[in-house]
């Protein structure tokens, strides 16, 4: 090993020809998620763009599956072998949305949310809706400071499954606090994952 000197930090970019960027950390604030809405949402004239802006936060991204292990033994020994993921799928996503009220009175961001919402079981009239007519698209943008996309998640078949924080409970004495963080969970069938590996042969799930 190297003395542990600034000038010998290979990610510094100061040690080897090959290398000439000084390496950024990574931001986890710096992020964008886009929303392909259901048709029957966007029909409506909903505008994935307010989604966009007033996305705050997710949650749920269990895209590495935990696999399971079970175990072959000769005597007093054993050894391991991994088995497949107890499940494919995300079963709670949580994205958190800031909330405002329009010029016109509309709380524009809920009622985005509430439309999609709706298609799954609409507690006003009872109206239920097939799968294929509920799922949209997710895409969770990871970029650096510049806006370079360092990583992408795609979530597919999408279906809303809840809506919490908005106005869920109300007191006369809350003076002091806004509704910022209403959250939703959604239910995601399948994901793509991509990134930037320039050391991987790997092409599909990866791209430079």
């Amino acid at each position: 090993m190297p003395i542990p000197f600034f000038t010998n930090v290979v990610t510094h970019g100061t040690v080897h020809p090959n290398i000439s960027r000084i390496d950024e950390p990574v931001y986890p604030s710096l992020f964008e998620v886009v929303f392909i809405l259901p048709q029957l949402v966007a029909a409506q004239g909903r505008d994935p763009l307010i989604l966009l802006e007033n996305a705050s936060g997710v949650d749920g991204l269990a895209v590495h599956k935990e696999l399971g292990a079970e175990k072959q033994r000769f005597k007093y020994s054993t050894r391991m072998f991994l088995t497949m993921p107890e499940d494919t799928s995300l079963a709670s996503v949580e994205f958190t949305f800031q909330m405002n009220v329009g010029q016109a009175g509309d709380v524009y961001n809920y009622n985005a949310l509430r439309s999609w919402y709706d298609l799954g079981w609409n507690s006003q009239n009872g109206v239920l809706h097939y799968k294929r007519d509920m799922v949209g698209s997710i895409i969770i943008n990871h970029h650096d400071r510049r806006g370079f996309v360092v990583r992408r998640i795609t979530l597919h078949n999408c279906q809303m499954g809840n809506i919490t924080g908005f106005l869920d409970s109300v007191k006369w004495e809350d003076t002091k606090s806004i509704v910022k963080d209403v959250k939703t969970k959604f239910v995601v069938d399948y994901w793509t994952d991509e990134r930037v590996d320039l050391d991987s042969a790997v092409v599909g799930n990866v791209y430079t």
